[in-house]
């Protein structure tokens, strides 16, 4: 049989006596080691073992750890469900946090694992500028509501490096937008004659921004106090790594837009036509005049072509002007 590295040999006197005589040994292990072991299908290896005791040791005495694995040695697939079996005890929210390209790939391992005898939720948090738990306190009041159940079902939850900072960095947008409100919003309505809607509008934006801020605030204190685990944590901790885009203030329209962007396609389209003779943009309705012009487009192009002033492979280049 196959040495399990999480059982140990205890020897304890027979009957409570404090003698050595009639001591018995007995054998003292964690059972959700051999509860995995029964889900996965296969024997934990020590340093497996050893890492995730060492974890939980940290955890207790409220300390970070990093450790590091070669590939291979079960990071996603053993290390990480079992920090969330033993950590997942309705006390704290557990959530996982990798590398966008890896997130289907872990929750995939996370569900085999939860499935059956183990049977946990394993929910994926997504936020972004985008979101409407970024524009809604009834929306964000809904993503917390979620969360707490997460935590107190011991649920694992994943996600991207990006939707945590997105998180924090629209909580502080909401907060430096209120905090630089216009002094007119303290001005009595009476003395704002025609600006009086306007302020109105203003204050009423505010007061619902307010309320988005004290939601994400308490799903960052929810966050707070759990724990998360990073895989690939030289990759999401990376300053250069792991950057996030992330526009503050009011959205606005791009000047010249939608011209700006499609222009562009339709000087590509231009050349598509008189490369292949078919129009690229399946919704452009081309008039007479537009089909003259891409019919003259095309003959010039054949043309240089012809006299060697124009290159049609890989893609059109002009070598002669």
């Amino acid at each position: 049989a196959a040495k399990r590295a999480y059982m140990t040999t205890a020897t304890a006197a027979a009957g409570g006596g404090g003698g050595s005589e009639g001591a018995v040994a007995r054998i003292e292990f964690d059972p959700r080691f051999l509860v995995f072991e029964f889900v996965v299908s296969f024997v934990l290896r020590r340093r497996q073992v050893e890492l995730v005791t060492d974890f939980m040791t940290a955890v207790r005495r409220g300390e970070s750890r990093v450790a590091q694995m070669i590939m291979g040695a079960g990071k996603t697939t053993v290390v990480g469900p079992l920090l969330a079996i033993m950590l997942g005890d309705g006390e704290r929210l557990v959530m996982q946090i990798m590398p966008a390209a890896l997130l289907d790939m872990s929750r995939a391992v996370y569900r085999n694992v939860f499935s059956n005898v183990l049977m946990r939720k394993v929910l994926t948090f997504k936020f972004d500028r985008a979101s409407k738990a970024a524009e809604d306190a009834v929306a964000a009041r809904g993503l917390q509501r979620q969360l707490r159940e997460a935590k107190a079902s011991g649920s694992v939850v994943c996600a991207d490096p990006s939707s945590v900072k997105a998180l924090m960095l629209k909580y502080l947008d909401i907060l430096n937008t209120v905090r630089n409100a216009p002094d007119t919003l303290m001005i009595p309505s009476d003395l704002l004659g025609s600006k009086v809607g306007k302020c109105e509008a203003l204050a009423k934006e505010l007061g619902q921004a307010e309320k988005l801020a004290d939601v994400l605030r308490d799903i960052i204190s929810l966050l707070r106090g759990g724990v998360a685990l990073l895989d690939e944590v030289d990759l999401l901790l990376h300053p250069m790594k792991s950057e996030l885009n992330f526009p503050v203030g009011k959205k606005l329209p791009l000047d010249f837009g939608p011209h700006r962007w499609e222009f562009p396609m339709f000087v590509m389209d231009l050349i598509f036509f008189a490369m292949e003779g078919k129009e690229g943009m399946s919704d452009f309705r081309a008039d007479e005049e537009a089909v003259s012009t891409l019919r003259d487009f095309r003959e010039a192009l054949q043309q240089g072509i012809l006299q060697t002033a124009m290159q049609p492979s890989p893609h059109p280049t002009l070598l002669r002007p």
